[in-house]
């Protein structure tokens, strides 16, 4: 993946990010560093909710997105050719939090073993971000441990997470699933308590997990693999520089 030199002609691509997470810090990261100019690509990145931005891709729409391993296995089985050029996060990065008053009334705490924790769920009501995603599929897998089925034991809210936030503060949900920072904000805060949290070591069996995977179609790179190689060497840098100089990334 080396990059090519600044004298090379600037080749133009275009990306879609399914939210606003640290999920995709490389991306941030190679962007405000300048990484992918210095390859000698332009890449202009929008934000399209959820499974959208991988339907972007598919539709011509963008060129490429950040997606799960999943994503690419369900378009796969519906006959829509996807391909991950490469992967910057392989274990699930999410969490479920709490509103905290609403757990301490039916006597929901952290230490609880999880089956028991889930069980408690029934009958309340929880953001997502959409349905069908990765944080989505994650908190059924949680409900999944005490026998609860979300849509029938449970109330679901699509919302962005902005909006979870604000609803779990005012109990209009008792909790939510995403990815940090969104689920940090309100446990920093006092407001909320984890359920679950695999950044903090819950679900060890879903790791190694393809959680966050760099996605094009399936001929992209056939076509156009200079772009592609510019796009993974800035990928590549920003990982390198969150490993290597973390006082850099943040």
């Amino acid at each position: 993946f080396a990059a090519t030199g600044a004298h090379a002609q600037m080749a133009e691509t275009t990306a879609a990010l399914p939210a606003l997470s640290l999920t995709f810090s490389a991306h941030y990261i190679a962007e405000e560093l300048g990484l992918w100019e210095k390859a000698g690509l332009k890449v202009k990145t929008s934000v399209i909710r959820g499974v959208g931005a991988s339907n972007a891709v598919l539709s011509n729409s963008v060129d490429f997105s950040n997606g799960s391993g999943p994503t690419v296995v369900r378009a796969q089985a519906r006959g829509q050719k996807l391909f991950a050029i490469g992967v910057t996060i392989d274990k699930p990065m999410l969490e479920v939090v709490m509103n905290k008053d609403i757990a301490a009334k039916l006597g929901i705490n952290e230490q609880m073993p999880i089956d028991k924790k889930a069980q408690a769920l029934k009958g309340l009501k929880f953001a997502i971000d959409s349905p069908n995603t990765i944080p989505h599929g994650y908190l059924r897998y949680f409900l999944s441990k005490g026998k609860v089925r979300d849509g029938r034991d449970l109330t679901l809210a699509p919302m962005a997470p902005p909006a979870m936030i604000a609803a779990l503060k005012s109990g209009a949900v008792a909790g939510f699933v995403f990815s940090q920072p969104w689920t940090l904000i309100p446990v920093q805060e006092g407001l909320a308590v984890r359920l679950v949290s695999s950044p903090k070591g819950d679900f060890p069996e879903l790791v190694p997990f393809a959680y966050n995977l760099i996605i094009t179609r399936a001929d992209f790179c056939e076509t156009k693999a200079s772009v592609c190689r510019k796009m993974m060497a800035g990928y590549q840098q920003a990982l390198d520089v969150i490993h290597n100089q973390p006082e850099v990334a943040l």
